[in-house]
């Protein structure tokens, strides 16, 4: 049987919004806890999210929940730094998913559709898209590309091992909720338009 850990990266201090998105609450629970709520139907249910800013409030948000927490000290420094600090808690997976705190739209039976595509098709990176724009979950062999995930630096994150490896790579139809996020006041707007309720953790 597959080993499976999802990487969750919720380090990041919401800059373009003015407050922490990841504790906005979408119908009275917040983001991040629907993220993580929505892997637990899945294979891919052994979760480490990783944390940088408002640590403590991140993790209070998650209370009760089955999830392991690595902490990205140098959070401001870029998301590779998050991916990095989950790396002792991927060492023995054979996969990894990472994905956005803030992207919590996404269809849960993605997971198992790139699952079921990585068996077959012995692919070692699998994204999700929709309409041709790349998105999350991201899915990565990490037996295979240990070594690039490692020396990933700043921004770039995973986009540096995908760039690196373009034969190692296919592409899945996720839907419009792997590319669906809070990152500006228009994203809520629209929510709300979609019939959110919407309100600042």
């Amino acid at each position: 049987m597959l080993r499976i850990t999802t990487i969750i990266l919720a380090a990041g201090a919401s800059r373009r919004l003015g407050f922490n998105k990841l504790c906005v609450r979408l119908n009275g629970e917040a983001v991040i806890r629907r993220t993580v709520r929505l892997f637990m139907e899945t294979q891919a249910s052994r979760i480490v999210v990783v944390t940088g800013f408002e640590k403590e409030r991140v993790e209070r948000e998650l209370a009760g929940l089955p999830v392991i927490f690595a902490h990205n000290e140098r959070h401001e420094e870029g998301m590779s730094g998050s991916i990095r600090a989950a790396l002792p808690e991927i060492s023995a997976s054979d996969l990894a998913f990472f994905h956005l705190g803030d992207k919590p739209f996404f269809d849960p039976g993605i997971i198992d559709r790139m699952i079921k595509m990585y068996e077959t098709e012995k692919y070692p990176i699998i994204i999700s898209v929709h309409n041709g724009i790349k998105g999350h979950p991201v899915l990565v062999d990490v037996g295979k590309h240990w070594s690039a995930i490692a020396a990933v630096e700043g921004e770039g994150g995973l986009r540096e091992v995908v760039a690196a490896h373009p034969g190692d790579v296919r592409f899945i139809e996720g839907g419009e909720g792997s590319i669906l996020d809070l990152d500006t006041d228009d994203d809520i707007s629209l929510l709300i338009r979609r019939g959110y309720t919407v309100e600042k953790g």
